[in-house]
Order: C-alpha cells, then sequence, then structure tokens
C-alpha cells in the first residue's frame, strides 16, 4: 500500500487544528498518539509537560545557546545533505531512507 494512508482505504486530508486537537500545544505531529503506543504518551512525550530543557540539560549537559540551537535544539555540528539522483518516489530526496538502509 503506496502512502500515507495508515491502513486507511481513502486518505483523509485533515487541517492541523483537527489533527492535533486534543494534543499538547507544542505537538510536533510525530504520529504517536496515532500508534498503539498513545497510552504511553503521557510518559513519552516531551510536549506533553514541555519538558525540553529538562531533558537537553540531562542529555546535553548545557542548554540551549546559539540562535540555530533555539530552532534546532542542541547539537553539536549540523550538516545538510540530499540524495543524488534523488529518488522519484520519495517525500524529498529520499537521504534519510538511504541511511537507514546502510
Amino acid at each position: 500500500m503506496d502512502g500515507p494512508t495508515k491502513g486507511l482505504q481513502t486518505i483523509t486530508l485533515l487541517s492541523q487544528d483537527a489533527r492535533l486537537k486534543g494534543r499538547p500545544k507544542l505537538c510536533s505531529d510525530c504520529g504517536f498518539c496515532d500508534t498503539s503506543l498513545r497510552p504511553l504518551m503521557a510518559q513519552s512525550c516531551v510536549f506533553v509537560e514541555n519538558r525540553t530543557a529538562e531533558l537537553e540539560l540531562q542529555m546535553h549537559g548545557r542548554a540551549r545557546q546559539t540562535p540555530d540551537e533555539q530552532l534546532f535544539g542542541v547539537y553539536r555540528h549540523m550538516l545538510a545533505a540530499r540524495l543524488r539522483p534523488a529518488n522519484p518516489r520519495a517525500q524529498w530526496s529520499g537521504i534519510a531512507t538511504r541511511l537507514g538502509a546502510l
């Protein structure tokens, strides 16, 4: 089955408001809530109580410092890449799937 149907026969395009209804204000729409693991969301979702600063300090030993880190989170190095030639069936270029397959 191709596409983001999540097992449905037809794709239903919902507005962002409809998708995020009842979810935490900072929800990134990762899809975790749409899985069988939804009952664990309160324990697992970093956005339920917005614990990002606490978790970043615990994981990285420091808070966000640069303007880029304010947007993307704490990091050591940031790289940009694109698969060439791009996979014509990929959402963007297909590099994330290719890296995962290595």
